[in-house]
């Protein structure tokens, strides 16, 4: 996950002074607005501090570091957004998965159960009437139903267990992907940053 990263190229050096401004300042996706007060109060205090005509470049590459600052936030937001769409895609895929299991499973589990009921309400009929053979080949279907009906029932908790465990690799990758994103939107303000530092520690002489 890699966010646009742009810092501008200035030529450096002006009349060294001794004070330099605080310029490590970062933004936060949430409340971008901050940091720009944040830069643009560094710019008037260099101003004020420093009256070198480099000054007014100075106070141009924070303002750019501060655009970009913005830039990074906003394109931050973006793709936390698609990544939350992407999230709830897959959540509705595997529900839908999961609805459609179940209305098959409780399908076939009924149909089931009613002619496992027949036959048995048969078998005791056959027995009542002392037909001893018939009883015999009702019990053995009657059997067979029922292991068609503990295999049903197998599949479904094996099916069951399948959904579990995509659900929980999709969560996973979704915390992994918001991870990303907030990795890449800290590493590209740090270098906006640190790029900003080193242009006013040559602007003022401190380096």
């Amino acid at each position: 996950m890699q966010l646009t990263r742009r810092c501008p190229r200035v030529a450096s050096s002006g009349q060294r002074q001794s004070v330099r401004p605080s310029t490590r300042v970062h933004a936060r996706p949430e409340g971008a607005m901050d940091f720009k007060a944040g830069l643009a109060a560094v710019a008037l205090t260099a101003g004020m501090l420093l009256s070198s005509p480099s000054m007014s470049h100075a106070a141009a590459v924070v303002e750019e570091a501060v655009e970009r600052e913005v830039m990074i936030a906003s394109e931050k937001r973006q793709i936390e957004y698609m990544l939350q769409q992407e999230e709830n895609a897959r959540k509705a895929a595997i529900l839908a998965q999961r609805k459609a299991v179940e209305a098959q499973v409780t399908t076939v589990e009924t149909a089931l159960q009613q002619k496992l009921t027949e036959q048995r309400a048969n078998v005791l009929a056959a027995e009542k009437q002392g037909d001893q053979a018939l009883a015999k080949s009702l019990r053995a279907n009657t059997e067979v139903l029922e292991g068609k009906q503990e295999a049903v029932r197998k599949a479904a908790a094996q099916l069951g267990s399948r959904l579990d465990r995509a659900e929980m690799l999709a969560k996973a990758k979704a915390i992994s992907d918001k991870q990303q994103v907030e990795k890449a939107a800290k590493d590209a303000t740090d270098e906006v940053a640190e790029k900003v530092d080193r242009y006013l520690e040559k602007a003022t002489g401190l380096q």
